[in-house]
């Protein structure tokens, strides 16, 4: 579980960010364009997975979850 401040300050970047966006002239549908965030995101696992293979793309999840949600050792 990670510490309250990084909760609170990724919650406050993530709420003043969708403000910011929301308040401007033409709001969030100026901002968000689904078929490029498809390119991008789409184009990007793909590559990936011909880059490393099947078990190795899979793999990466995991050590995504494993980097999120690390727990460190008290000294």
């Amino acid at each position: 579980v990670p510490d309250l401040a990084t909760v609170i300050g990724m919650i406050g970047a993530i709420g003043i960010f969708i403000f910011a966006v929301s308040e401007g002239e033409g709001g969030m549908e100026l901002f968000i364009n689904i078929p490029s965030l498809a390119i991008v995101l789409g184009g990007s696992c793909f590559v990936a997975l011909m880059k490393f293979g099947v078990s190795d793309f899979l793999g990466s999840f995991q050590v995504a979850f494993k980097a999120f949600f690390f727990k460190g050792t008290k000294i």
